[in-house]
């Protein structure tokens, strides 16, 4: 997923990339967007459910994430 143009998204930058666009957000004057732990958990399950499909398949389903343990 590319957020935009020449905005670099690597593992570990996640809290900077999120100031980022939080700082975007504000400018926009609208809210700003808070962590999911969540999040995570439905990338993957997404990730593995369209995984492989061509891109113009569509799926109505949704994945369900545990939230024990968190």
């Amino acid at each position: 997923m590319q957020m935009a143009p020449g905005l670099p998204i690597s593992e570990g930058n996640d809290a900077e990339l999120l100031k980022g666009i939080n700082s975007y957000r504000s400018s926009l004057k609208v809210p700003a967007l808070t962590e999911n732990k969540n999040a995570a958990c439905l990338a993957e399950q997404l990730a593995k459910q369209f995984k492989g499909a061509p891109p113009s398949s569509s799926s109505r389903t949704t994945p369900s994430c545990s939230t024990t343990g968190s």
